[in-house]
């Protein structure tokens, strides 16, 4: 079994992968969409992409799984939202992101997305 596969077993998180590409790359867009979609309206049900659909929980769950991204949240609220994960599991995306930044892939990096893991 992959060593983080149990901190993001049965709770709502966000995928690390896209915590890696994605957010590591536009923390500022992915906060607004995350607001805009938690202010909506009131939501008891949150529909993922690829874990168990749908999970029980609202606006607050749903930011919670974005904690990451908030520059002033304590770790203990972070790891909350995503139990430490060994920073050595971050290593292979860390490695991609490298190629991708030193290769002009793709927008480059402007935040750590392994804020938090643990051994950091």
């Amino acid at each position: 079994v992959y060593p983080g596969y149990e901190a993001l077993t049965n709770r709502l998180v966000r995928a690390p992968i896209l915590r890696a590409f994605a957010d590591a790359r536009a923390p500022d867009d992915v906060r607004k969409w995350v607001d805009r979609i938690s202010d909506l309206t009131e939501f008891d049900r949150i529909c993922s992409a690829h874990f168990a659909s749908p999970i029980q929980g609202g606006p607050d769950l749903f930011k919670k799984a974005f904690a990451h991204l908030d520059q002033d949240a304590p770790l203990d609220e972070i790891s909350s939202a995503l139990p430490p994960i060994e920073c050595q599991d971050w290593s292979t995306l860390n490695s991609l992101n490298e190629v991708i930044d030193n290769n002009k892939l793709g927008a480059p990096v402007v935040y750590d997305f392994r804020k938090g893991c643990k051994g950091l």
